[in-house]
């Protein structure tokens, strides 16, 4: 029963793998929403450089699962930390630790329930579950980080507008400043 167990842990690693490098592809493939000079002339961590790194750090903790217990246990901890290191190194903090404690949590969980029953789809869920919600906040790092850079941007950058107005009597040049 513990080989055919062990069987299907490798096999499903290996699954979740290959779906993780065929999606980290699609994901480094995008065009940038909010330019990428933009970001790095104003000192701003850059979105497709989160995402890369999100996506690096969850890859790299997938084989450490199935190496070994003391490896396994590394491996743990990166799945749980990897997808949301972009989040961290953009400035988006909460986001990064809500999604952490969110998995940590699930984690928690379904460790309790495969302690009570040993069964392979207790386990495939959970797995399952984590490899969703990692590919969610690689696919969703970018945007973040971009949006809160553009928010950055938005509270640095003084809006000078001429705007041509009429009136009874003539017309005028109006100037308005935003900030």
């Amino acid at each position: 029963m513990r080989g055919r167990i062990d069987r299907h842990r490798r096999r499903l690693g290996r699954g979740i793998l290959a779906a993780s490098g065929i999606v980290f592809a699609l994901f480094l493939n995008q065009a940038p929403a909010f330019g990428q000079a933009s970001a790095e002339a104003h000192d701003l961590p850059s979105g497709k450089t989160a995402a890369t790194i999100s996506a690096v750090g969850t890859l790299l903790s997938i084989p450490l699962m199935f190496l070994g217990q003391e490896a396994a246990a590394l491996g743990a901890v990166g799945i749980l930390t990897g997808p949301s290191i972009g989040y961290f190194y953009g400035g988006c903090w909460g986001r990064g630790l809500i999604s952490t404690g969110l998995r940590t949590a699930f984690s928690f969980i379904m460790v309790g329930f495969l302690y009570d029953n040993e069964t392979n789809a207790g386990f495939s869920v959970w797995l399952g579950g984590l490899a969703l919600s990692a590919i969610y906040d690689i696919a969703t790092v970018k945007k973040a980080v971009n949006k809160r850079n553009q928010a950055k941007l938005a509270r640095r950058k003084l809006d000078v507008a001429l705007a041509p107005f009429a009136v009874r009597k003539g017309a005028g040049v109006q100037l308005r400043l935003s900030f």
